[in-house]
């Protein structure tokens, strides 16, 4: 039996390679390159804009400015100050969005164990809401894009993840799932991903196919890997950069 993440899932459905590199092997690299050395890694600035926002979510009373403030003497990261009002600026931009929707009921932080076959997957789902419709599936990203155009690809890699979100609440009896809609903070930008039962249906068999293929010697990478935004390309770490064309 497997026990996997679903970002484990999500990167090796993106590059095998990838995944090798970093779960494998964990060799770090968690962000692409910047100029400002006090610049917050991608992944704990994903990490404070995440706890911001369901702060703010669950003590609306409580002001913004606090809230990060507090997270951020939590991490120990008070004197990266370069990026305070880009997570004040992402911070109010989920919060507006979710002003915009009429949730009668909502859950933030999600945690859940999904059986599928032999596979177990864990996961964290970042907010879940219920309308008059069902229940909705909302999910942050930070990802440092170039531009909007960048987006599409993006959304693209994400889809397993989000698949295997909507399949955990609906076993949990959050159930109909309408949609699952990635929130692309930085440029402001939502792409939705609609659900239904056939959707469902082809997810569950994509993930257990992933599943299986993970820790299989010497797999492939795949016909089209986005190399352009993968942090092991930018940073000349990855021996298969001479077999792809990025």
């Amino acid at each position: 039996m497997k026990r996997l993440t679903v970002s484990e899932l999500e990167t090796y459905s993106r590059c095998p390679m990838e995944y090798r590199l970093k779960y494998t092997m964990n060799v770090p690299s968690q962000s692409l390159p910047t100029s400002d050395n006090n610049q917050l890694a991608g992944n704990v600035l994903g990490d404070v804009v995440h706890a911001c926002i369901c702060s703010q979510l669950l003590y609306p009373k409580l002001s913004l400015d606090q809230i990060i403030q507090r997270h951020l003497i939590d991490r120990d990261i008070m004197r990266v100050v370069s990026e305070q009002n880009d997570i004040k600026e992402m911070c109010q931009r989920a919060i507006h969005f979710h002003k915009e929707r009429s949730w009668i009921n909502f859950q933030t932080e999600v945690p859940f164990v999904l059986q599928l076959g032999e596979n177990t997957i864990n996961g964290t789902i970042d907010f879940i809401g219920q309308d008059s419709e069902g229940w909705h599936i909302v999910d942050y990203k930070t990802d440092r894009l170039a531009s909007h155009k960048d987006i599409p690809e993006r959304a693209k890699s994400y889809e397993l993840q989000m698949m295997a979100y909507a399949i955990a609440a609906q076993k949990s009896e959050l159930a109909p799932i309408k949609d699952v809609t990635l929130l692309f903070l930085r440029l402001n930008q939502s792409v939705l991903f609609p659900i239904t039962e056939q959707v469902m249906t082809t997810a569950q068999l994509q993930i257990r196919e992933v599943a299986t293929a993970i820790g299989i010697p010497n797999a492939a990478s795949t016909k089209a890997p986005p190399c352009r935004t993968c942090p092991y390309h930018h940073n000349h770490m990855c021996w298969e950069d001479r077999l792809k064309t990025a």
